[in-house]
């Protein structure tokens, strides 16, 4: 079996990664993709170096990060200059060179059915990843199965075409675990994530828990929080986001561990969180839900919370009694690295694709056959793209970036250049944090219509954000 994985990492962690190795970009693509495995950064959901080792023929792709795609480009001799989007282009390009049997994309936003169906050749498996909302403009119709923890996620893949959905949980690598073995308990409570329009739970709750030790010094939080474009979320404990290896020793080093999920479910159950607490062996104080337990003992290998009461109730007692925190926390960690290390869960990952390729899934219509009379008349004519994106310019105000979205990409499947397709399509990916295709589509907009003052304008303050970040 060949196995193809394309990933997206964060494109803020990729900023400081590469900021604080200004060296690394000019070393081999080998040296780079091992710097990168070595920081831990979303180890729990890349299975291509797990396979690896399990005697798999496999590539890892980081779609998104330009100093790595580059040095493939060199090293392959392959020139995307010209050409438009062409991180996507590269991607593409290191598909059809390796020629996977499995492709496995775990960013199925970035890499839909579009980009599947753009390949010169079909692999004999699609597979994908998703915990999260999947926006309405994405097409799964190419993916053979999504992989989620997430009910609500599998459902919604078989909503836009997917054939088929499986249960399955991200896996710790348990190598993490050693490099942080002897990191000291400094902070009360830790949480380590991020503050997007999609948690607005999340940040709730740790605006009561700012107020709450402002006001009676139970105990002082430590929240590394990725806020993009949000309001300053926990002003007066907020720390600026840690990532990889830097993330996993703040958990270490943190007595309780927060965990509360996205919006779009009910808790944190299965998340990725639930597992670097654990693994690192911290001590997880989540959200209860019903189905937690599935894989953690509320009470003996980590503990709950029902209300606001409670989790300050539990925060303060567990910090005055280190013997039964510390018993959890070893517990955890153990039941972690028994069920869900990496190790155990790539087996499970590698049978799951045999089984895959040996019964090839078939899409199951749950809708009955329709009785449709064909007749002659010709279909409405299509919208004129410059329609197409007034309507998406509407939604973008409205702020339904979804629907403003695939406007675009309609207007874009016209073919040949429009006046502000790619300033808007500059616009949604910013809304969806995909800062380095907006960059290229600004720069592109820029390119074809000098005269548009707003792609510059708007091109500036993405720079000027960027340096800001980089200084913070």
């Amino acid at each position: 079996m060949k196995f193809l994985q394309i990933h997206s990492f964060y494109d803020r962690y990729l900023d400081a990664f590469y900021e604080a190795r200004p060296m690394l970009e000019l070393e081999t693509e080998s040296a780079q993709i091992s710097a990168l495995l070595d920081d831990g950064f979303s180890g729990s959901h890349l299975f291509a170096p797990a396979l690896a080792r399990l005697g798999v023929e496999t590539q890892l792709v980081i779609g998104n990060c330009p100093q790595l795609q580059r040095r493939w480009c060199k090293e392959a001799g392959f020139n995307p200059a010209g050409r438009t989007h062409w991180l996507y282009e590269i991607a593409r390009k290191q598909v059809e060179s390796f020629r996977p049997d499995v492709l496995y994309i775990s960013d199925p936003i970035t890499y839909d059915s579009r980009f599947v169906r753009s390949l010169s050749y079909a692999p004999s498996l699609v597979a994908g990843w998703r915990a999260a909302e999947i926006p309405r403009w994405v097409d799964l119709t190419s993916f053979d199965i999504i992989l989620s923890h997430e009910e609500i996620s599998r459902k919604q893949a078989e909503e836009h075409g997917a054939k088929s959905t499986q249960f399955f949980l991200p896996g710790f690598p348990e190598w993490i675990a050693q490099r942080v073995a002897n990191e000291p308990k400094m902070f009360d409570m830790v949480f380590c994530g991020q503050i997007t329009r999609h948690h607005t739970r999340r940040r709730d709750l740790l605006n009561r828990l700012t107020a709450h030790a402002e006001q009676t010094s139970a105990f002082t939080p430590h929240f590394f929080v990725c806020t993009g474009e949000e309001s300053p979320c926990a002003p007066r404990f907020a720390e600026p986001a840690l990532w990889g290896l830097k993330m996993h020793r703040a958990i270490k080093r943190g007595k309780v561990n927060l965990n509360v999920g996205i919006d779009l479910f009910e808790s944190g159950a299965g998340n990725m969180r639930q597992f670097e607490v654990t693994g690192t062996g911290g001590f997880l104080l989540a959200e209860q839900s019903v189905g937690l337990e599935r894989h953690f003992e509320p009470g003996k290998e980590v503990e709950t919370y029902s209300s606001f009461e409670e989790l300050v109730e539990k925060t303060v007692y567990y910090l005055e009694h280190d013997e039964d925190r510390e018993a959890i926390a070893r517990r955890g960690q153990v039941r972690c690295m028994s069920e869900h290390g990496m190790d155990r869960r790539s087996r499970e990952m590698l049978e799951l694709l045999e089984n895959g390729l040996r019964n090839p899934p078939k899409r199951q219509s749950r809708y009955s056959p329709l009785k449709i009379e064909v007749t002659r008349s010709a279909p409405p004519a299509s919208p004129d793209p410059a329609n197409l994106l007034v309507q998406a310019f509407r939604e973008l105000q409205e702020n339904r970036i979804d629907e403003s979205y695939k406007l675009v990409l309609e207007a874009q499947a016209h073919g040949g250049t429009y006046p502000w397709l790619h300033y808007l399509r500059a616009c949604c990916l910013l809304k969806l944090e995909k800062v380095a295709e907006a960059l290229e589509d600004l720069a592109q907009e820029i390119a074809l219509f000098p005269e548009n003052n707003s792609a510059r304008d708007l091109q500036q303050q993405v720079f000027s954000a960027l340096r800001q970040n980089v200084k913070s």
